[in-house]
């Protein structure tokens, strides 16, 4: 990319910045973002850790490394990290959430691509399911079996599901995955009460607004929603931020979506599927898709007990 791509791409940053209006509200960061040639560096920096295997440091630490940066332009290190946000654009407009899994291979096969169509789906679909090998199909029931933020009883259910992945058996994969997720939402949101925190409606509001730019926002919200607690979440990030604002979006908007344009979506819509109005989710993209959408949504609960935890040692 050359220098005005990178200039689009930290509009981009600062717009999904925005989208949490309690951090662009700390003092210390609005004076640091005036200084055009600091932020490029310090985003930069930022979306470096994207790719790594260790979330995001945390946004709060953010006016620190402001004030400690003072290059006047982007380190080799820092174009490669804005390389890959736009890699996480990408997976955006072709509509696929591999947001965790940042790979080489996978953005070089994608590149030819700037969005999704009629014309180029399969092809794209073709390249996504080779990536996701059945080792790393694998690698995920291995992390979720791991995972301490749902309960438990859930596991045997998951893996069940893979099997039928695994058997091609579509339907019944999708089936099962698409009434696991509320619940799944559910158990992150009670492990969050567990941990103290409070629920926040100003917060909810503010991210129901980003998410819903054309509504008005409700004048009554129901705690007991997932679409609700999942705004919860993200009101509450800490790290990650990049990925946890495409993640929520995509399950917020896609998944969990009541539009009637969506009832034969190329995407599992919760909703759709177990109210019985969608009926074409019996392919290998809607399974693969509802397993992307569990792993995104078990990993974000992982990242929010570990800053709960990190916040008890401080």
């Amino acid at each position: 990319m050359d220098s005005n791509d990178y200039e689009e791409k930290l509009r981009e940053i600062r717009a999904a910045l925005n989208r949490i209006p309690k951090y662009m509200e700390n003092p210390e960061f609005k004076k640091a973002i005036e200084n055009t040639q600091r932020v490029v560096a310090v985003l930069g920096n930022m979306v470096v850790a994207i790719s790594q295997s260790e979330a995001v440091k945390a946004f709060g630490r953010l006016a620190e490394q402001l004030s400690n940066i003072k290059l006047p332009q982007l380190s080799e290190e820092a174009k490669e990290g804005l390389e890959n946000y736009h890699y996480l654009n990408k997976l955006e407009s072709l509509q696929w959430p591999l947001y965790f899994w940042v790979s080489k291979d996978l953005m070089k096969e994608l590149a030819p691509y700037t969005s999704i169509s009629e014309e180029n789906e399969d092809e794209i679909s073709t390249i996504v399911c080779k990536f996701c090998t059945a080792e790393f199909i694998d690698g995920l029931l291995v992390d979720w079996n791991n995972s301490t933020v749902m309960d438990r009883k859930r596991i045997p259910i998951l893996q069940e599901a893979i099997s039928l992945y695994n058997s091609e058996l579509y339907y019944g994969c999708v089936s099962i995955l698409a009434c696991q997720l509320n619940g799944i939402i559910t158990d992150i949101y009670n492990m969050q009460r567990a941990y103290g925190k409070e629920f926040d409606l100003e917060d909810v509001k503010r991210a129901y607004q980003s998410f819903n730019p054309q509504k008005k926002v409700p004048a009554r919200i129901k705690k007991d929603s997932e679409k609700t607690q999942l705004l919860w979440f993200i009101s509450d990030a800490e790290e990650g931020l990049m990925y946890w604002i495409k993640s929520i979006e995509y399950i917020y908007n896609i998944i969990l979506t009541s539009e009637d344009s969506m009832n034969q979506s190329s995407h599992p819509c919760r909703n759709k599927i177990c109210h019985g109005i969608q009926l074409n989710f019996g392919t290998r993209e809607h399974a693969l898709k509802s397993i992307l959408t569990i792993d995104m949504m078990i990993r974000l609960g992982e990242n929010l007990k570990h800053i709960n935890e990190n916040n008890a040692e401080n």
